[in-house]
């Protein structure tokens, strides 16, 4: 339903709150407002969950004579093509006769809501002056060493880690290693008994020389980097595992997040941390029981010596940042108001960037040089905003962010999306950035990958060459990608 009223000095302008169940788009159209006599219309943006806004203006009254305008964010002095959060913005509309502005849904089976206020006005706006910041471009644009590892005949191997000459990850129920570009394979650990036996979901190389691995029943062993060796476990999760993007390792630092389970009582909820290499482990953080809730991503950020989680699903999902190493945490959003569901935290030295899941392919950052002490350490005034679509909206096509990885020496990040669904419509392509502003491909699959859930599955490293690794997830055709990171040059 499409509430519309009018307040004294200002227009309700578009309130909305809808449920979809049919298989397609829907558009919540917002009055039409007379602009002869303006120049520009703010748009104080109270709520926008799971939709997109669309600023619309037209010379005359006539349906077909719409165009879209873009929005600046006051706030953050960001040109915007369309509004995905709260905030307040401002849309030039001088030469125009009316203003619309649309919100757009693209989910089903949950709920969208927007509340959005509009006044037009001659009155100058102040807008907070985009702060002057480098940018660079990759040298070369595209990858120079692309090394395809075969699979082994055993299994589809999944690359979760690379050091110098070593990559680590798993295939079926095996722990494994390769020191020869996929040649062969080592095993680490086994735990296969039969087709009911604990998988892996994550393997890591630890700072002291020993690999870290995460099973699908919360299990957590630290081991020997030798093969067949027998592990210590070190933690026992008690409902989920290491997910997506939950575990982070800095240093003598180890953070693990639970995901899985996300339906009460027992819903995954609770993030640790080790100072001590992963030999030991504490409890830093249990959300209270909620339905449809679990942990994301864990990020230490060294620039700031901050902890970040996001969490979701839906109208849970939040982001969490704590400056004392767990002890006491804050939030960015009130429950509902979370512009999008976020899988991945990559911190740079100008921001953090957090990857998505739902609603639109995109990535959405913070920008460390806007008030810092302010915001971190006042605990308030966090402004998460898009920063790069890379895809809009398509119904029923859900690209998720899976681990990337930030090259803390050089300050650049890399990363990429699966597609969980049927209509996948996206190549399997590796992204950089080095400034949080400018992205680029820096490996690119051309083809758009043959089943659910394809595309690129996590990018770890780099190592000290300058590599990072990538499973790309195609069926039959699965393959390991080393790729030699590019140099950054100032533009």
């Amino acid at each position: 339903m499409v509430k519309t009223r009018y307040v004294k000095g200002r227009i309700e302008y578009l309130d909305t709150e809808t449920k979809l169940h049919d298989d397609r788009r829907t558009v919540g159209a917002g009055t039409r407002i007379d602009v002869r006599n303006y120049d520009k219309v703010i748009l104080k943006v109270d709520k926008c969950t799971r939709a997109t806004l669309q600023p619309r203006v037209s010379e005359t009254d006539n349906n077909s004579d719409w165009s879209h305008k873009k929005a600046t964010n006051i706030w953050t002095g960001t040109e915007l093509e369309a509004i995905y959060n709260i905030g307040e913005y401002v849309v030039d509309v001088s030469g125009y006769s009316y203003f619309q502005c649309n919100a757009i849904y693209v989910q089903h089976e949950v709920h969208s809501s927007v509340t959005v206020r509009a006044v037009a006005t001659n009155k100058p706006v102040q807008v907070s002056e985009k702060r002057h910041q480098k940018h660079f471009r990759p040298k070369p644009l595209q990858a120079e060493k692309e090394v395809h590892i075969p699979q082994p005949d055993s299994g589809t191997f999944f690359a979760t880690d690379i050091t110098d000459d070593t990559i680590y990850g798993y295939y079926r129920r095996v722990i494994v290693k390769t020191t020869d570009g996929g040649q062969t394979f080592t095993e680490l650990f086994n735990r296969w008994e039969d087709d009911s036996s604990p998988y892996p979901t994550m393997v890591k190389k630890l700072n002291d020389g020993k690999v870290m691995a995460g099973y699908n029943n919360g299990e957590v062993y630290k081991m020997e980097d030798a093969a067949n060796v027998e592990p210590e476990l070190v933690l026992q999760m008690p409902v989920g595992r290491i997910g997506i993007d939950s575990i982070d390792i800095h240093e003598n630092l180890v953070l693990l997040g639970e995901y899985g389970l996300k339906v009460l009582p027992n819903n995954s909820r609770r993030v640790w941390i080790s100072t001590d290499h992963g030999d030991t482990f504490e409890k830093i953080f249990e959300e209270a029981p909620r339905d449809d809730y679990h942990i994301h991503s864990v990020k230490y950020d060294p620039y700031q010596d901050i902890i970040w989680l996001a969490v979701g699903d839906t109208i849970n999902s939040n982001v969490y940042w704590s400056i004392d190493r767990g002890k006491n945490w804050s939030r960015v959003y009130e429950w509902g108001e979370c512009p999008n569901q976020w899988t991945a935290i990559l911190p740079l030295a100008n921001c953090v960037l957090f990857l998505s899941d739902n609603r639109h392919t995109s990535v959405y950052k913070w920008d460390r040089n806007r008030g810092i002490e302010d915001s971190i350490s006042s605990h308030r005034n966090i402004e998460i905003e898009i920063a790069y679509t890379i895809s809009r909206e398509v119904f029923d096509v859900e690209p998720v962010a899976h681990f990337g990885c930030t090259d803390y020496d050089n300050s650049a990040a890399y990363f990429g999306f699966i597609q969980l669904n049927n209509a996948r419509y996206l190549p399997s392509v590796v992204y950089g950035t080095a400034d949080g502003d400018k992205y680029y491909p820096v490996c690119i699959d051309h083809e758009i990958p043959s089943v659910p859930s394809g595309g690129i599955r996590g990018v770890a490293g780099p190592n000290s060459k300058g590599e990072i690794v990538t499973t790309v997830v195609d069926g039959e055709k699965n393959k390991i990608v080393v790729i030699k990171v590019p140099e950054w040059i100032e533009i």
